[in-house]
């Protein structure tokens, strides 16, 4: 009997602890102790639906209570910003436009970090659950996170960019060029933090962190992007001659021809990824039937500057003919030679 009595006791003070309101629930409360020029605060309520366990229910309502003070933060924010920059390009007067937008979606709702939501489930008419979810963050709490989550997020960054430089000396173009993507992600993560951050006027400055800043390491991934994109650069080291005459033939062949193809020539060792040496002479070889023949011999060297590794070297021959005399025949040799080379440069010396 004793038994009975207890469990009707404890069903009883079940039903009102679930039945019980909370004082959050009433909105003088909430205004008073969680005031807007302090907290970030959405009240949310729902049924819970046919054939939906409770927890599931409870975890919607969250959710949307969570959603609400993303909202209200993301319509204050422009639906793009733009941040324009203008970067040279080595040895041209040719200007890099790049443009940089943060689009703000509703996708982006589970992006905001720290809200906190409180819950409550009673019944309400024909026996259905009624959860009420309260949702709240402190400003101060969240101005705190983003700008905590800039500064690792700098860096990650500033890893990722030195770990590029790394496989750019290492000439794996490839895996520089996925960590040079990896940090243009990373920007856009950070350009997301540093919109929430206006929005709630939070500033850079306790960080040592500025606008100037993250322009500045933007420009630095699109120049590494541009830079992989045009290919490795080569420093010319040619010495060439038709008959103890120095000759340019060689050089400004194998300089169009590498233009051709994409590919680009420094004037300054320091600013090249490979330095290319060739060592060539023209020799006469005959004349039969009125047919001049030449013959260029060239000893050709690829190396890498970053750690003078030398990845090819070999002696190339290449034959002239020409129907006016020896010169014209060496300087069509030389010409010939170039398309070789370049050839051979694209193998060695690409990804």
């Amino acid at each position: 009997m004793m038994k009975c009595v207890k469990l009707l006791i404890l069903i009883f003070m079940g039903q009102l602890t679930y039945a019980q309101s909370t004082d959050w629930m009433k909105e003088d409360y909430r205004r008073l102790n969680f005031p807007n020029n302090n907290y970030l605060t959405a009240f949310v309520s729902g049924e819970m639906n046919q054939d939906e366990e409770l927890s599931d229910a409870i975890a919607r309502i969250k959710e949307l209570a969570k959603e609400e003070i993303s909202s209200n933060i993301l319509t204050t924010i422009k639906s793009s910003s733009e941040l324009n920059l203008v970067s040279r390009v080595d040895e041209g007067a040719e200007k890099i436009n790049q443009s940089y937008s943060t689009s703000i979606k509703s996708s982006s709702f589970t992006k905001i970090n720290g809200i906190h939501v409180d819950t409550h489930v009673q019944k309400g008419k024909k026996r259905k659950q009624l959860i009420y979810a309260f949702a709240y963050v402190r400003k101060e709490d969240l101005i705190s996170y983003y700008k905590k989550d800039i500064k690792k997020k700098m860096s990650e960054l500033e890893s990722f960019m030195n770990t590029a430089d790394q496989h750019i000396k290492n000439l794996e173009n490839n895996k520089a060029k996925e960590k040079f993507l990896a940090a243009r992600r990373m920007c856009n993560e950070i350009d997301f933090d540093y919109e929430i951050l206006m929005a709630l006027d939070g500033e850079l400055l306790s960080l040592g962190i500025s606008v100037d800043d993250i322009i500045k390491v933007k420009e630095e991934v699109e120049k590494g992007l541009h830079a992989i994109k045009s290919g490795p650069s080569f420093y010319l080291l040619i010495q060439s001659e038709i008959f103890n005459t120095k000759t340019s033939v060689l050089a400004n062949k194998l300089k169009a021809e590498l233009a051709e193809s994409k590919y680009s020539y420094t004037r300054l060792i320091a600013n090249a990824d490979w330095l290319i040496r060739i060592n060539a002479k023209a020799r006469k070889h005959n004349n039969n039937y009125g047919t001049y023949i030449s013959y260029v011999d060239a000893t050709v060297c690829f190396e890498k500057t970053f750690n003078k590794e030398e990845v090819y070297q070999n002696t190339i021959k290449q034959k002239g003919v020409s129907m006016n005399n020896f010169k014209d025949a060496s300087e069509l040799a030389y010409e010939d030679l170039a398309k070789k080379i370049k050839d051979l440069m694209i193998e060695f010396c690409t990804d």
